[in-house]
């Protein structure tokens, strides 16, 4: 299993794919799903630090 993009890391990605492949429709699908697992795991991440704290 590989490590997910980070949130800033994704959008980095995808801005450059916009900027330097605007014709590129497979990229931008793929940077789109990159930013979304990468945002899904900061939340979840943040989520189980909460349920942990408070399971405590």
């Amino acid at each position: 299993m590989t490590t997910p993009p980070t949130v800033r890391a994704a959008h980095a990605r995808l801005a450059a794919v916009r900027r330097w492949r605007p014709g590129d429709a497979e990229g931008r699908a793929a940077a789109r799903r990159d930013l979304a697992v990468a945002r899904a795991a900061t939340l979840t991440a943040e989520a189980t630090a909460l349920l942990t704290g408070a399971l405590r």
